[in-house]
């Protein structure tokens, strides 16, 4: 459903685990006519809002966009998160990365201790909202983690054992195209238990996705992290990434029904 400028489509990720009708709005700028976003946001978008079940929206705009933000605010979104894309570029200067000694694919035995890993993640859109309890925020990377370890989401995942063979942390690898179908790579989920954070193994794991993906063909490898989470800029920064986008998260409840 939507405008000739906007759309919302039905999500079915946050239906899932926040258990309401949830959608996610998205903009074809081009589209959109000048002078009239104001009013297209407006009166359009709360028109549709009202005459359906839509209970959740969640949407996604570049930093930069601060008219637009500033326009859904003002018809009850709200900011939830800032979201950066750091991207590594696979060329003949990059670093010969060497893969972590103690870091190994995954397997079907490495399972429950990467479950146990989800409450690392303390972080995002999720947590950050007000109208979120903690639990089911805890859902979502709960989800998130199940649905890799059953081959869902990742192409391959590798983990890093301790010296007494514990699984001290692991990372998610996604074999992706760009729309000219050049292969490329995306780190989508990384984690290292508390005790052992702070010892190198983020970059152990970060070094052996690099690796993977390079020999795959892949020309770059993407990572996403929050704004706030000041050990993953630092690791991805410290390794070779370079920032490519900012983007602001925001959340909007549908008033006229029930939570």
């Amino acid at each position: 459903m939507g405008d000739y400028s906007f759309r919302l489509k039905y999500s079915p990720w946050d239906s899932a685990v926040l258990g309401v009708e949830a959608y996610q709005l998205s903009f074809n700028r081009a589209l959109a006519p000048k002078g009239e976003e104001n009013m297209l946001i407006k009166q359009r978008l709360l028109e549709i809002i009202h005459k359906t079940s839509v209970q959740f929206i969640s949407c996604r705009l570049a930093s930069a966009e601060i008219k637009l933000i500033q326009e859904l605010e003002s018809v009850g979104f709200y900011t939830v998160d800032q979201l950066l894309t750091f991207t590594y570029r696979l060329g003949q200067e990059s670093p010969q990365f060497t893969k972590g000694s103690g870091v190994k694919e995954a397997s079907k035995t490495d399972a429950p201790f990467i479950r146990e890993m989800h409450h690392q993640f303390v972080q995002g859109r999720f947590y950050n909202d007000p109208r979120i309890s903690k639990e089911t925020a805890h859902k979502v990377y709960k989800k998130w983690i199940e649905d890799t370890l059953e081959g869902k989401r990742a192409d391959q995942m590798f983990v890093h054992e301790s010296m007494d063979g514990k699984v001290t942390g692991f990372i998610s690898c996604i074999l992706s195209q760009d729309t000219e179908r050049r292969p490329y790579g995306i780190i989508d989920l990384i984690a290292v238990s508390s005790g052992y954070q702070g010892q190198g193994i983020g970059r152990q794991l970060l070094e052996t996705a690099v690796l993977y993906f390079r020999s795959h063909g892949t020309s770059h490898v993407q990572v996403g992290t929050q704004s706030s989470n000041s050990a993953a800029l630092s690791l991805y920064q410290n390794n070779g990434f370079r920032l490519h986008s900012a983007e602001t998260s925001l959340h909007y409840w549908n008033p006229l029904l029930p939570k």
